[in-house]
């Protein structure tokens, strides 16, 4: 269990060393990640010779920093020593034993590292550099996704990381260009927007500040960026580059299950959440799966409850990885429907497409789990009428569901694709119409502000020989 930084022990870890000087939120995550431990008298907190590089320090108690059985040091709570991380030097050079009951806590040693030092500078570098690595592990951990990775995986992922700058007003990320980092701002702010369907339009989407991350969805995706980044401000990143990013980050990260594991965890209160598009989830879902399409997730994060496991649904694995790893960054636990292409049914290749070899949907296979009404699972086993030559088939052969569904499944396709192309020019039209709005009421405010002064000049010149008039 983590430790409240209010706590006895809390107060206690922050008097020791180096997490006195520690700022207040670096501390606050190493303590989220410091788990309180007891040993009996006479047993050991580490041996001699180990070489888990983890830093041990006393809450409670006395131990005794022995080798072969010759006491060296005695280490007491409350003592200066203490203050320190007891026998730090790996590999072991003594043995730690318990005097009496003791508490203790462990943490790897990559998490004890001095806040970087945020100094102004009056130009900042374009070229890449790694010459401030040793500070770069505090902004990791305030990196909400960042630092739900092990100590081992932030080791990789500082060992290939490279320190960035821009100045304000400069491009980071053009549109359509192709997804080559993962960043993280460690200090400065940025801001995305997003292109209109006329490709003249941009829309401000959000602005990122410290401990934001950006440049996933085209890593994830495999798609050029449909949004451009403009630093706002000096700006430092930390970048790595999509290799990296996908075995050091998002391997890692992002959690699989099968349809057999998500049935388990739905009775245990976990939430089926449909990524796809509206149409498609209408036309085919999952029974108490409810729909969120990736396109609206972010501005509807709202509506989702961190209380219950959520288990993504998606046709495309890119999608379902995109969503899952948006989840994680706002601290949802989530994992991704992926079933298991051998387990597949005949009637699942039939009613549903899988673009994605690996992401073939068998959940489609059980129909008793989705809201078709026509579709029947008890369907009688379809003859061949020329099974024998001798005989002529006396009526027609029974109509197969699965392929009558299909073809219902294709004239509605047929008809989405249809109805998609007119919205799509519906949404141009708008975007014209807005257009002209905008300038027209620019030329609005223009001509008010021009009869504005021609009405006050208008009133001096009338007002002028009055004045001039004498008694």
């Amino acid at each position: 269990m983590a430790v409240d930084i209010d706590s006895t022990d809390g107060r206690l870890i922050r008097t020791m060393i180096p997490f006195s000087t520690m700022p207040n939120n670096v501390f606050k995550v190493i303590c989220d990640k410091i788990t309180i431990e007891t040993v009996k008298s006479g047993q050991f907190l580490f041996k001699r010779g180990d070489t888990e590089k983890e830093l041990i320090y006393l809450i409670k108690g006395e131990v005794s920093l022995e080798v072969d059985k010759l006491k060296m040091e005695i280490i007491k709570t409350g003592t200066e020593s203490a203050r320190f991380a007891l026998a730090h030097q790996f590999p072991r050079k003594v043995n730690a034993v318990a005097k009496g009951t003791v508490r203790y806590f462990r943490l790897n040693h990559i998490f004890i590292s001095q806040p970087p030092k945020i100094e102004k500078k009056t130009e900042l570098k374009r070229q890449p550099s790694r010459e401030n690595c040793d500070n770069w592990l505090p902004t990791l951990l305030m990196a909400p996704l960042l630092r739900k990775l092990t100590p081992e995986n932030l080791q990789a992922v500082m060992n290939v990381m490279e320190e960035i700058h821009y100045d304000a007003g400069e491009v980071i990320i053009h549109y359509g260009d192709e997804g080559d980092y993962y960043y993280l701002i460690d200090r400065g702010e940025c801001e995305i927007s997003t292109q209109g369907i006329d490709s003249k339009t941009e829309f401000q989407a959000a602005k990122l500040k410290r401990w934001n991350c950006f440049g996933e969805t085209a890593l994830i995706t495999n798609q050029p960026c449909d949004y451009t980044v403009v630093a706002l401000t000096q700006i430092c990143l930390l970048r790595v580059n999509k290799p990296d990013f996908l075995a050091l980050i998002k391997q890692p990260l992002l959690k699989f299950v099968n349809d057999q594991q998500m049935e388990q965890l739905q009775q245990q209160g976990a939430i089926l959440l449909d990524v796809r598009e509206a149409e498609s989830y209408e036309l085919l879902h999952l029974q108490h799966a409810i729909n969120l399409p990736l396109t609206t997730l972010r501005s509807r994060i709202k509506e989702l409850t961190q209380d219950q496991p959520l288990i993504i649904i998606s046709d495309h694995i890119e999608s379902a990885e995109l969503s899952g790893f948006i989840l994680l960054n706002y601290g949802f636990n989530v994992q991704i429907l992926r079933s298991d292409p051998q387990t597949e049914s005949l009637s699942t290749q039939t009613i549903t497409s899988a673009p994605d070899e690996l992401f073939t949907h068998s959940l489609f296979a059980d129909a008793d789990l989705f809201n078709l009404e026509s579709f029947q699972t008890s369907a009688p086993p379809i003859s061949t009428p020329y099974s024998d030559h001798s005989f002529i088939p006396l009526a027609t052969p029974p109509v197969n569901p699965v392929v009558e569904l299909q073809n219902q499944i294709d004239k509605l396709n047929s008809e989405n694709q249809a109805l998609r192309h007119k919205l799509k020019l519906f949404k141009q039209k708008l975007m014209r119409v807005e257009q002209e709005k905008r300038e027209l009421t620019d030329k609005y405010h223009l001509v008010l502000k021009q009869y504005e002064r021609l009405n006050s000049l208008f009133d001096s010149l009338t007002k002028r020989p009055n004045d001039n008039q004498i008694d």
